[in-house]
């Protein structure tokens, strides 16, 4: 959560602040549910008190997971506000809250004792994240962002990318 200040303490550059954190909640994220699946799965949950400390345990996980997201979200916008936006950049941006929506569905339904659903949940988060990057113009968004963001901080050397923006698709127009 240091931002701006962990970028020059730390030495790294945006790129690297950016991607390091973006790795790094994604790797969080997937271990944290492989865990999930695999403790609900050999955890037999006849003894009530078990059951209460492994809801609480997996509560406390994506809980920690969620922050561990927020960070990411974070690093990602200080990047963006400092290079614009990209493809991959947008992607990132858009595929983050669709993981915290599948992580906070995966709370709700441990706190339901409803485990079992994790693959219908699994799969409606990843039909959402597909479906908005569907309907949401990607391309069309990156060049109104760069071309307001360029308008805005000329002045503070900002450089628009024409060559980037001629690369993107006809949407752009």
């Amino acid at each position: 959560f240091g931002g701006q200040a962990n970028i020059t303490t730390a030495g790294y550059t945006y790129s690297e602040y950016a991607v390091k954190g973006f790795s790094e909640l994604v790797t969080v994220a997937v271990i944290s549910l492989i865990l999930y699946l695999l403790f609900s799965t050999i955890t037999q949950r006849n003894n009530p008190s078990r059951s209460k400390w492994l809801t609480f345990l997996n509560l406390l996980l994506f809980s920690q997971v969620l922050v561990i997201l927020v960070s990411g979200f974070q690093r990602l916008a200080l990047y963006e506000s400092a290079y614009g936006y990209s493809r991959l950049r947008t992607y990132s941006t858009i595929f983050i809250p669709w993981l915290a929506a599948l992580i906070i569905t995966v709370m709700v339904l441990e706190i339901l004792r409803r485990q079992g659903n994790f693959a219908l949940a699994l799969f409606i988060t990843g039909i959402g994240f597909v479906t908005t990057l569907t309907l949401f113009n990607v391309d069309s968004f990156i060049a109104n962002q760069n071309i307001s963001r360029g308008a805005i901080s000329s002045k503070e050397g900002y450089a628009l990318d024409y060559n980037y923006l001629s690369e993107l698709s006809d949407d752009v127009v």
